[in-house]
């Protein structure tokens, strides 16, 4: 039997309190990366479209005598084969549908491409929900999802989802807040301490596993948004020849075979971009998908060939 039952129970008390103060800082620490690599996906994402899959889109759409479908791009671009098969073709559809609305809006295409807003416009999440109601990385790959006739969710919309688990973890035994009782209550405050201790240890073990995730997923956004602007850093300089090409020669069906594989490689660069930005990289657990796996090895091994 302890002999000063409140004086142990005070210094438990202090211990859960620091304990608390740490599962709050090791949750701060998970939603600060976590928002930092959001962030740097949201400006890679805008940037890949608004740079690259749009000005090629109407460069393409300039073309006379050829369909996208026409394309060799697997033959131009390997790597696409690594990718999931649904995936790929959600890219192609992406791509085509962006070409599409730039040959039927003069307006955009007199501009220099589609903005995003605009394209975003007509289109609306596979979940119903309205793409103007989304912003950001999600905005971006549910349009490039819609527009490529898939179900697929926006990449985004895990990162929230993984951080916002940290919020229940780290919720207060309430009787963390009862110091003022702890010199009335005795050895009963005691004990709810160590049951207070116990359940911080349960959350501790849960924080350690819902921070692994966010670790995991945080990375796998941060090397998406330098593939991404890796594939664009790639291209842009390939899409100038082409915007020269086309400037003086509109008509694919003359074009030689030099010609027509700088199309069938840009093309093919524009569909793997497109299907990384659609690629949904956290499932709804907040674990970094097997798809997304697939499709970054595959597009940082065609932007590492293209930089070579």
């Amino acid at each position: 039997m302890r002999l000063f039952p409140m004086f142990d129970a005070k210094s438990l008390a202090e211990e859960n309190q620091k304990a608390h103060e740490e599962l709050l800082a090791a949750k701060e620490k998970a939603e600060q990366q976590a928002a930092g690599a959001q962030m740097r996906l949201d400006a890679a994402y805008a940037k890949g479209f608004d740079t690259y899959l749009s000005p090629f889109a109407t460069q393409f759409a300039r073309l006379r005598n050829v369909e996208l479908s026409d394309l060799p791009t697997i033959t131009a671009v390997p790597e696409l084969r690594a990718m999931d098969v649904k995936l790929r073709d959600v890219g192609f559809k992406a791509v085509d549908g962006l070409a599409a609305l730039a040959g039927g809006t003069a307006a955009g295409a007199a501009a220099g491409g589609l903005t995003f807003a605009a394209v975003g416009a007509l289109a609306a999440a596979s979940t119903g929900t309205a793409i103007s109601a989304l912003s950001g990385a999600a905005a971006t790959s549910a349009t490039l999802a819609w527009l490529g006739g898939g179900s697929l969710a926006a990449g985004g919309l895990g990162v929230a989802g993984g951080t916002a688990v940290l919020a229940g973890v780290v919720a207060a035994p309430a009787v963390l807040l009862a110091y003022g009782f702890l010199w009335w209550k005795g050895e009963a405050a005691y004990q709810e301490q160590v049951k207070a201790q116990q359940e911080l240890e349960v959350a501790k073990s849960e924080m350690t596993v819902q921070v692994a995730k966010v670790d995991a997923a945080v990375k796998r956004i941060r090397d998406t948004a330098r593939v991404v602007r890796a594939l664009g850093a790639c291209g842009r300089p390939r899409l100038k020849k082409l915007t020269a090409l086309i400037d003086t020669n509109d008509d694919y069906a003359t074009y030689t075979p030099a010609q027509r594989a700088l199309v069938a490689e840009l093309a093919g660069v524009a569909q793997a971009m497109a299907a990384v930005i659609a690629c949904p990289i956290i499932d709804e657990d907040g674990r970094v998908t097997a798809m997304s796996d697939r499709t970054f090895t595959a597009a940082n091994r065609l932007a590492d060939r293209l930089a070579a």
